[in-house]
């Protein structure tokens, strides 16, 4: 027997297999649709952060400044911030699900929903811009003293003194028109009092007004009547 004229040797377990001269293209085929299923997997559409604004302001509109705030999601910290000079704070990046922004308690403003006011919760969705508004009060109080004689005529040059229950705290002198005014105080028990006058009769029981307690910015007005003037 010629040996071109040899039986070809099948495998037995592929005696059954169908000889296919296109096998080279079907598996190229199979390639590029696995290829591209696994594109759809890798190359997904992007995810969108969102930001959120936050506002803090008085009554009058003025901003609080130097505030300072935390973005959280239950006990985790996302993000800190410091209001600027118009009360205004951004955060940026920020993802979606249920967020809350606090604020640090401050000793010269605090909050005029006291003391629930210091947070907000809400919902973030993707790529959504939130305002958070908060509304605060300014506590530090103001005390305006008028000496005048008891016939009503007001004194100047009359020498006033703040004090709290430990100390003399700051002395000032009535303008022409018998005024003298304490701004800007922090939240305390106060008292004013006529230390010296060059013109008229200061008696120590009557020439003073304490129990004057600042709490929430408030204005206090007060008359100081001197004798034999």
């Amino acid at each position: 027997m010629r040996l071109g004229s040899l039986p070809k040797f099948i495998h037995p377990s592929r005696r059954d297999e169908p000889v296919s001269r296109n096998t080279p293209r079907r598996n190229l085929w199979l390639a590029l649709v696995s290829a591209s299923l696994g594109c759809d997997s890798v190359f997904t559409e992007p995810f969108a952060y969102g930001a959120v604004d936050v506002t803090v302001t008085l009554p009058d509109d003025r901003g609080v400044p130097g505030l300072d705030l935390t973005l959280y999601s239950g006990s985790r910290h996302h993000a800190y911030a410091v209001t600027d000079s118009t009360g205004f704070a951004r955060f940026e990046f920020v993802p979606e699900g249920p967020l809350g922004v606090s604020i640090a308690p401050d000793p010269t403003f605090r909050s005029a929903a006291h003391p629930d006011g210091y947070y907000q919760t809400f919902r973030m969705r993707e790529g959504q811009e939130v305002g958070v508004d908060f509304e605060f009060i300014d506590t530090r109080g103001t005390i305006e003293v008028l000496v005048a004689t008891e016939s009503g005529t007001l004194l100047p040059g009359q020498t006033v003194e703040l004090y709290n229950a430990w100390e003399g705290l700051a002395r000032a002198e009535t303008d022409e028109h018998g005024r003298v005014v304490f701004e800007f105080l922090p939240r305390g028990d106060f008292g004013v009092r006529v230390v010296a006058s060059p013109t008229c009769e200061i008696r120590p029981d009557r020439a003073f007004q304490d129990g004057l307690v600042v709490e929430a910015g408030e204005r206090f007005e007060v008359t100081i009547v001197l004798e034999n003037c």
